[in-house]
């Protein structure tokens, strides 16, 4: 795939209008807000979104968290630096979800502390990592799992300290029910309860709420 093809995808999800808090298309009022976040909104501020889960997405992707292709970080930063005003949210700290050790020790790194890691040099927005944030429990893939069940697996997975803190954005990469993002946002407004979250994720599918 080229990378004229890539952002040519990325222009199709940003010509859509978008829920705010989830990415979907299922918008029905004009505060940009799906039904779903209306009723029972998550606890981030706004999701920002670079591509819908199209093919040449999901082939870089899958090559991303998988194949060890880690250079594919820099055009995702690169990317996200051109679509979206990230200084604009003007955090205090960035952040990727953290990965349990065991399951780092396998893979080797964690996809979206990478882009993370550069978009805090980037933007001289300080990174917060272990020990302040972290996985504590070793959960099983979820990839075949409905809501209910990754929604049990992932209680109690994070623990996080220490966050005196305005304002934090989160990295992440791909978000199919947003249960990990729910469970790690739960996390780190019990440690601090005025805590605004803003999340930058490389992917979902537009057709789903959160």
């Amino acid at each position: 795939y080229c990378l004229d093809a890539f952002k040519k995808e990325i222009q199709q999800t940003h010509q859509r209008k978008l829920c705010l808090k989830c990415a979907s298309i299922n918008i029905k009022s004009t505060h940009y807000l799906c039904p779903d976040c209306i009723e029972s909104p998550p606890k981030w501020e706004q999701l920002y979104l670079l591509s819908d889960y199209l093919p040449i997405m999901k082939f870089l992707l899958h090559a991303y968290k998988y194949e060890g292709k880690t250079n594919l970080y820099n055009i995702f930063t690169t990317l996200l630096h051109q679509k979206h005003p990230i200084q604009d949210v003007d955090a205090d700290v960035i952040c990727a979800i953290p990965m349990h050790p065991k399951k780092y020790a396998i893979r080797g790194y964690n996809p979206p502390a990478l882009i993370a890691q550069k978009l805090s040099r980037l933007y001289e927005i300080p990174m917060i990592m272990s020990p302040q944030i972290r996985k504590i429990k070793h959960t099983k893939t979820q990839i075949t799992m409905h809501k209910t069940a990754r929604q049990k697996n992932l209680e109690n997975a994070f623990e996080v300290c220490d966050l005196p803190y305005q304002k934090i954005l989160i990295i992440d990469d791909v978000i199919t029910t947003g249960t990990t993002l729910k469970s790690f946002s739960n996390a780190l407004l019990a440690c601090n309860p005025e805590l605004q979250i803003y999340v930058i994720c490389l992917t979902k599918n537009l057709t789903n709420t959160l």
